[in-house]
Parts: C-alpha cells; structure tokens; sequence
C-alpha cells in the first residue's frame, strides 16, 4: 500500500510539472523543468520517461515574440542549440549521470 502511495505521489508531480510546461509563463515552464528535474534525480526508474519529455519539449517549435531587446529582436537572437540533436544530448548529459554524447 505504501508503495501504491508513493507511485500516485510521482504521477501527481509529474502530471503538474508537465502542466506547468505548457505555461505561457517562462518562469512557469522553468519551474516545470525543475520538477521534472528533480524527479528524475530522486526515482531513477523514471528518470528515462522525463528525459524523454523534455526532450520533446526542447523540440517543439517555438515563435518568440518580435520586441527589442537592447537593438535586437528575440527573433534574431537564437540558442546555441538549434539542432534537436543537440538538445537532446545536452538535456541527457545533464539528467543521467555518465551519459555519453
């Protein structure tokens, strides 16, 4: 029975971190990358499941808004990061510890 309650805890964590992605709020979707984070440290046997989600988070399109920012538009800035590939394995490298490129 305990472990049934701990198993519902960390479907309720990931269920609201993920939520939490979806935000239109940066610092919102930050704090769901934390948990998800945090998640995957904590229960190793999940640790694949949120490496894949925030994989695919970081391949998902994204249109920034077209506002200045110091003579530049966001749109013009990019992250050094732009091959999902690339994500992919940084995201990875930061979440399993020993992960090869």
């Amino acid at each position: 029975m305990e472990r049934d309650a701990i198993e519902w805890r960390i479907t309720d964590l990931y269920g609201k971190a993920v939520d939490q992605l979806g935000s239109d709020k940066a610092p919102v979707q930050l704090g769901g990358l934390y948990a998800l984070e945090r998640l995957a440290q904590d229960n190793p046997s999940h640790r694949k499941t949120v490496v894949d989600v925030i994989c695919a988070y970081l391949r998902m399109p994204y249109a920034p808004a077209r506002r200045s920012l110091r003579g530049l538009t966001l749109a013009d800035r990019h992250w050094p990061y732009d091959d999902p590939a690339d994500r992919d394995r940084v995201a990875r490298q930061a979440l399993v510890p020993g992960q090869k490129s």
